[in-house]
C-alpha cells in the first residue's frame, strides 16, 4: 500500500468503482482488488489499487 495516501473504507472505494459494497467484496475475494483488514475486521483499501482497477475496468470497457 502506498503509505503517504490516506486509507479508505469499503464505502469509498465502492464510490470512487461507481460498484455497490457488496460488489467490492466480491472483487476482494476474486483477487481483483487488494485491501488490508483492521482488527475489528473493518476493510481498507489504497486509493491507488482503486484508481489502478478502475482504470483497468475503463480500458476492458473500451476494448469491447
Amino acid at each position: 500500500m502506498t503509505p503517504l495516501l490516506p486509507r479508505w473504507r469499503i464505502g469509498r472505494a465502492a464510490h470512487a468503482l461507481g460498484l455497490s459494497d457488496q460488489r467490492v467484496r466480491g472483487l476482494v475475494d476474486e483477487g481483483e482488488l487488494a485491501c488490508e483488514r483492521l482488527e475489528d475486521g473493518t476493510r481498507i483499501f489504497d486509493p491507488a489499487d482503486v484508481f489502478a482497477l478502475a482504470t483497468r475496468r475503463a480500458e476492458s470497457k473500451d476494448s469491447r
